[in-house]
């Protein structure tokens, strides 16, 4: 299950930090404050914590914490939507912090920077102008984990749309980060690796979230891309070889 990093594991970032690399961390994924992802941010040299993602305990506020003597769920996350509304989004602050590590250490040799978004991510709350792009009016944007049947047909149908705008907006961020790659000649002495953790199914095979066996392509064929300087002969081709992220943990991996 999800847990620390112990201080008997060995840590590529911290392998790399004892070796004279600069690392920095970026990232709003907010589960590294919580019991259970702690210490993965303190092997980095430096780590920014981008504030108010899906539950995050950002803002504490006391009106209605309780109802019938329990906390109501989703609270915190109605708190922060009120802090990160349009540019203001933890992708974009996110962006912009790697962005400021980029551009300061561009002439710079032996860094290692570790973007991290937690998006496309539930809740699917993208800015308004992703949501125009894929004709979504819609708030519903936070999926249960449950059999398609369960969910009702037309939310199934909104929160796929509020999904699209996430992945709109995740490209789009995408394309700034290769524009800095090309504004400062990274692909001549700078490795680039994109990926993510796992998929999401939105009524695929009739299941909604990602907790299901066996392990659907939806869940366990992810994106993933390197460029390697070294190798520039490779641009462009595909390798047919079987990869596997540590952090699948529908795959039944230890860590």
């Amino acid at each position: 299950s999800w847990g620390p990093i112990e201080p008997f594991d060995e840590s590529m970032v911290e392998i790399l930090s004892s070796n004279g690399i600069c690392t920095q961390q970026v990232s709003d994924h907010c589960h590294y404050w919580q019991d259970g992802g702690l210490t993965y941010q303190t092997r980095f040299h430096a780590f920014e914590m981008i504030r108010g993602q899906e539950g995050d305990e950002w803002k504490g506020r006391a009106e209605n914490y309780m109802q019938n003597g329990k906390r109501l769920a989703k609270r915190q996350d109605v708190i922060n939507r009120k802090y990160t509304r349009g540019e203001n989004c933890c992708h974009a602050k996110c962006f912009e912090a790697g962005k400021d590590f980029l551009e300061n250490n561009a002439n710079e040799d032996d860094w290692y920077l570790h973007l991290e978004y937690f998006d496309p991510h539930e809740p699917f709350d993208a800015p308004q102008k992703y949501k125009d792009m894929v004709k979504s009016q819609s708030e519903k944007d936070w999926p249960m984990y449950k059999t398609a049947e369960e969910q009702d047909s037309q939310e199934l149908e909104e929160i796929v749309l509020n999904y699209a705008a996430c992945v709109v907006m995740c490209d789009e961020y995408l394309g700034k980060i290769l524009d800095i790659f090309d504004e400062n000649n990274f692909w001549e002495n700078t490795m680039l690796i994109v990926n993510t953790d796992h998929g999401f199914m939105l009524g695929e095979h009739g299941f909604i979230a990602k907790n299901y066996m066996p392990n659907y392509n939806e869940i366990a064929n992810i994106p993933f891309f390197i460029h390697d300087p070294r190798h520039k002969n490779l641009s462009g081709t595909r390798c047919d070889k079987l990869t596997q992220t540590i952090d699948n943990k529908m795959l039944g991996v230890k860590r």
